[in-house]
């Protein structure tokens, strides 16, 4: 007997990628002082995490024949994080980097069209990690309406 699909889950194809944990938000940014503007740049653990995740991403995207959508076509990514201990932690620090490095890899060719989806978190003391999940938007997904301009 055939399985019932919902129609949340994926109907294309979706890429799978594990990655270890991104740092946080705090180690990822330092400030850069020049010309008296005050900027922020990526830290050198940020910076090798970011190439790190791009080429494991660009590994899967050969190994499993991913096709970069066209652009201006939405991709959901969806997030669960097994993180290493109990601490308390935000799912979203690991967006900004992550994003931009499946951008990087031809996952998408634009990160404003990636909507990033934090699904869930566990503690795994033994394999602590990130999955990701990439799939193309359902056509007629929709959520909220525009609101009404009178």
């Amino acid at each position: 007997m055939p399985q019932k699909t919902t129609s949340t889950e994926p109907k294309e194809k979706t890429l799978r990628i594990t990655l270890d944990i991104p740092p946080s938000v705090n180690h990822c940014y330092a400030p850069n002082y020049k010309q008296h503007q005050r900027d922020r740049v990526l830290t050198p653990q940020a910076r090798s995490w970011k190439e790190y995740a791009k080429l494991k991403a660009l590994s899967e995207v050969r190994r499993q024949g991913w096709q970069t959508p066209a652009k201006g076509v939405k991709v959901v990514v969806e997030l669960v994080a097994y993180w290493p201990d109990g601490r308390t932690r935000d799912m979203h620090n690991a967006h900004k980097l992550l994003m931009d490095a499946l951008e990087d890899a031809g996952v998408y060719p634009n990160d404003k069209f990636a909507l990033a989806r934090d699904m869930d978190f566990i503690i795994d003391r033994k394999e602590p990690r990130l999955e990701v999940f990439v799939y193309l938007k359902p056509e007629g997904e929709k959520y909220g309406q525009p609101r009404n301009q009178d």
